[in-house]
C-alpha cells in the first residue's frame, strides 16, 4: 500500500479520536447539558462523524490492503490488465457481449416464467393444481344441487378455466421453439456484460443499455456528481460547527465520557474489521471472479469462432497467438 494511502487512512483516524475527546470537552455557555442543550446535539453529531471517520479508515484500509494481497486477486486482476491491454478490440467484443448476453437474457427469461408458474400454483391452491397435473375436467353443474352448490362449483371451474389459460400460455413460453422465436424482441430486465464490468469492475446503468462499449460521457459531470454530496457535505458540517460559539474546555469529569467513546469507537472497529474480512471474501473476490471468469469465457469463445468461420468460410476474427 503506498504512503499516500496509508497518510489518508492516519488522517482520518486522527479526525474521529480528536472529534471523540473534542466533543466531551465541548461547553456551549447554555448552563445545564440536557435536552433542550444545543451543546447536547452538537456532542452527538460530532461524535457520530468520528465513529464514521474511524469506520470507514478502517474499512477502506482491510480492503485496500486485501486487493494488494490476496494472491488470487492479484493473479486475476494481472489476467484482467493482460486483456485490456493486448486482447481488448471493442467490435469483437461487442459480438462476444451480445452471444453471452442473449444467452443470460434467457437464463433470466425462464427463471421469471418459472416464477410466475410458482406463484400461479401459490394462488390456485392445491385442489386445481391436482385437477391440471391429472388432466380432469371441471364438474358440470347439476342443476339439482343447491344454488349455493352451484355457485360454488362455478367460481371453481372459471378459477380451473384461468388457471389453465394462464398455466398453457406460460409452458408454451418455455418450449424452445417460442424462445428461439420470440426471446431477443421480449424485454427482460437482466444485468448486462459490459466492457466497463470486465475491465474496469464498474456497472453503469446507462452504458447497460446499449449493446456497443463506448468511452465514458460527460467526464466533467461525472467528476461533479460523484464528488458533490462529499463536498457538500463536508461544508455544511464545517457552516454549521463554524456558526456555532463554543469552547473547549478542560474538565476532569469529561474523562469518563472520553472512555466512554472510546470504548464504543474501539468497538465499531472490532466489528468493522470483522464486516470488512467477510466483504472481501463474499464481495471483493466474488466480483473479480467474475470479471476474470467473463475474461477466460471470451479467450474460449474466440477460439470456437474461429474454428467456425475456418469451416463456413466467413469473416475470420483476429486471435493473439
Amino acid at each position: 500500500m503506498g504512503v499516500f494511502k496509508k497518510f489518508q487512512y492516519i488522517i482520518l483516524y486522527f479526525i474521529g479520536f480528536a472529534l471523540i475527546g473534542g466533543t466531551s470537552l465541548l461547553q456551549s455557555g447554555l448552563g445545564w447539558k440536557g435536552l433542550l442543550d444545543l451543546s447536547f446535539y452538537i456532542d452527538i453529531l460530532l461524535t457520530n462523524l468520528a465513529i464514521i471517520f474511524c469506520v470507514l479508515a478502517t474499512l477502506f484500509k482491510i480492503i485496500g490492503e486485501f486487493k494488494s494481497k490476496n494472491k488470487e486477486y492479484v493473479s486475476s486482476l494481472d489476467n484482467i490488465s493482460v486483456f485490456a491491454r493486448n486482447k481488448y478490440k471493442p467490435t469483437i467484443f461487442a459480438r462476444y457481449t451480445k452471444y453471452i448476453n442473449l444467452q443470460r437474457k434467457k437464463i433470466q427469461f425462464e427463471y421469471n416464467v418459472n416464477r410466475k408458474i410458482y406463484e400461479l400454483e401459490k394462488k390456485a391452491g392445491e385442489e386445481i393444481v391436482f385437477m391440471w397435473i391429472n388432466n380432469e375436467k371441471p364438474k358440470e353443474i347439476n342443476k339439482k344441487n343447491s344454488i349455493i352448490n352451484r355457485i360454488n362449483q362455478k367460481i371453481k371451474n372459471k378459477k380451473f378455466e384461468n388457471f389453465k389459460k394462464k398455466r398453457e400460455f406460460l409452458e408454451k413460453q418455455l418450449k424452445k421453439d417460442w424462445v428461439d422465436k420470440n426471446l431477443e424482441k421480449t424485454y427482460v430486465k437482466y444485468d448486462k456484460v459490459t466492457a466497463d464490468i470486465v475491465i474496469g469492475g464498474y456497472y453503469n446503468k446507462k452504458n447497460n443499455q446499449f449493446e456497443n462499449d463506448f468511452i465514458v460521457k460527460n467526464k466533467g459531470w461525472k467528476i461533479a456528481k460523484d464528488r458533490l454530496p462529499m463536498m457538500l457535505f463536508g461544508t455544511g458540517v464545517v457552516c454549521f460547527i463554524s456558526s456555532i460559539a463554543f469552547t473547549i474546555v478542560f474538565d476532569w469529569d469529561a474523562i469518563m465520557p472520553i472512555l466512554s467513546k472510546l470504548l464504543i469507537l474501539i468497538w465499531q472497529a472490532i466489528l468493522t474489521i470483522k464486516y470488512a474480512d467477510d466483504f472481501c471474501n463474499s464481495i471483493i473476490l466474488k466480483d473479480i471472479r467474475f470479471r476474470n471468469g467473463i475474461v477466460n469465457e471470451y479467450d474460449s469463445w474466440v477460439l470456437q469462432e474461429l474454428k467456425r468461420t475456418q469451416k463456413t468460410g466467413d469473416l475470420q476474427i483476429e486471435v493473439d497467438k
